[in-house]
């Protein structure tokens, strides 16, 4: 008990820290609970209610998470995101499991910091506080790494290190059931054995394969839902979304801006710490190996991606995996210095930014930008009401929509569920709809400025414009939306 107390003795930078971190929460929160959801939570939000075993874009487990915190905190934007602020509990105390095992003679300070570097980053505050499923894999895959390091640390295979091992491939098999990228993490373990000869006596025991075996048998749902459905998850994310191989074509714009984006938007200064890399020699026996550890899950991570988006157009935060190792080593490599504090007020400028944006009006109205991004969350309210008073004045059949996340935006305002995506993308609805049901039937289509009405324009036998819906801030016009009314509708063929 007195080790115990001393271990959490606050001192004065403490109480600094924790006052950040209260601070960062409260914005959290902020921005949690007073903005509206974004197109691709909205679309997360109706497979929530549509449970099964895999999604095309994504597995399952994401999906079933919002689910069950719908069915537990109702429709609201609460049980729309609770997902991510339990996720980000979760991943609060692994911080802590990791501190006490990196500093455990004063792991509260190495907690705090490494809380503070998370929030303080743009992106991990965001993925912590929104619904895309990265908040999900990030907690799990700490869980696994967690786990990984502890049974590498160990000389032996004893009991408890093998214990270990197998909770680490049953966190990255959840890992793998939320999101592809946690593939990642596993290839970096396996590198991290095969490229280290102290490891290599482990590989003539089975418990390495079984513990492999674990992780794969629990992606079955995945494999089942691929294999009913023609592998169409796989087959989008390895060439159909990139209309064709990535493989096959280089273009060095999508290198520098996929670079440029990453830098800036974990943080720049949370990149420059691994610079300071070499601290990690001075640290314990766990540190090291927990840093080797990463050094494999963080170089896999980069390695294909890099290679990626000197190809295709990618999203930055698809390395947010190589980026967490920082967070993780945040108390060795920032420290309580220059750089810890450039990174906080960045973050928090930012923190605050983005809430104001998503909150209030989006900023580069200010300046007679359109940010669509940020727009199409606005006004819903208005878009429903519209949508709702016209359906009933054309006495329209069915309604759909220009694109499939609009769809989703109007499903979950209009607390609605028999809404039609009618553009040609391929997307998750194309695996619940029958289009065809449809055909000869009179609707109402809502069509989004980021698509185009002239694929939807021939399976119509007439279509007119029938209203403009038009958002605005404070008298700025953020976002615009089309209504028309079309008559014998005749789906496309595929």
């Amino acid at each position: 008990m007195d080790r115990l107390g001393q271990q959490l003795k606050f001192t004065p930078l403490d109480r600094v820290l924790v006052s950040l971190i209260a601070i960062f929460v409260l914005i959290k929160l902020a921005l949690m609970t007073q903005t509206g959801l974004l197109d691709d939570e909205a679309y997360y939000w109706v497979w929530g209610y549509r449970p099964q075993l895999a999604y095309f874009d994504h597995p399952a487990l994401g999906a079933w998470f919002i689910g069950l915190t719908r069915l537990i905190f109702g429709e609201g934007i609460l049980g729309a995101r609770m997902s991510a602020l339990i996720s980000f509990a979760g991943t609060s105390y692994l911080l802590w499991l990791f501190a006490r095992r990196m500093r455990p003679e004063a792991p509260l300070r190495a907690f705090l910091v490494a809380e503070i570097v998370l929030l303080a980053s743009p992106t991990f505050f965001a993925w912590t506080t929104i619904v895309y499923f990265d908040h999900l894999l990030i907690v799990l895959c700490l869980a696994a790494i967690y786990n990984y390091a502890r049974y590498l640390d160990a000389p032996q295979d004893g009991d408890a290190n093998i214990s270990a091992l197998y909770w680490a491939a049953f966190y990255l098999g959840l890992a793998a059931l939320t999101k592809y990228s946690a593939l990642f993490v596993g290839s970096g373990f396996a590198l991290a054995i095969l490229l280290t000869p102290a490891y290599w006596s482990r590989l003539l025991r089975p418990h390495l394969y079984l513990a492999a075996l674990l992780a794969v048998a629990m992606q079955a749902p995945t494999l089942i839902w691929n294999m009913q459905n023609d592998f169409a998850s796989f087959s989008f994310h390895l060439y159909d979304r990139h209309s064709g191989p990535w493989w096959q074509s280089y273009a060095a714009h999508y290198f520098i801006r996929y670079f440029l984006y990453t830098f800036i938007l974990f943080s720049p200064f949370l990149a420059l710490s691994l610079f300071r890399v070499r601290l990690i020699r001075t640290e314990n026996q766990f540190t090291r190996t927990l840093a080797w550890l990463l050094l494999f899950v963080g170089g896999t991570t980069m390695a294909f991606l890099l290679s990626m988006v000197m190809t295709v157009s990618s999203h930055w935060y698809w390395t947010d995996l190589a980026y967490l190792g920082l967070i993780v080593l945040a108390p060795v490599l920032m420290g309580t210095g220059w750089l810890l504090w450039a990174h906080i007020s960045l973050g928090l400028v930012a923190a605050l930014l983005v809430t104001i944006n998503y909150s209030i009006l989006p900023l580069a109205a200010l300046f007679g930008v359109h940010d669509v991004e940020t727009g199409k969350t606005f006004g819903w309210d208005q878009v429903v009401r519209t949508v709702e008073a016209a359906e009933d004045e054309y006495k329209a059949d069915f309604i759909g929509t220009s694109r499939f996340k609009t769809v989703a935006q109007l499903n979950y305002h209009a607390k609605r569920q028999d809404i039609y995506e009618l553009s040609p993308r391929p997307s998750q609805f194309d695996f619940w709809q029958d289009l065809d049901a449809l055909a000869g039937q009179n609707g109402l289509v809502l069509h989004d400025e980021q698509a185009n009405i002239e694929k939807l324009t021939g399976q119509f036998e007439q279509i007119q414009l029938v209203d403009e819906i038009i958002i605005e801030r404070y008298g700025y016009p953020i976002y615009r939306y089309q209504l028309y009314f079309g008559t014998n509708y005749q789906p496309q063929e595929d």
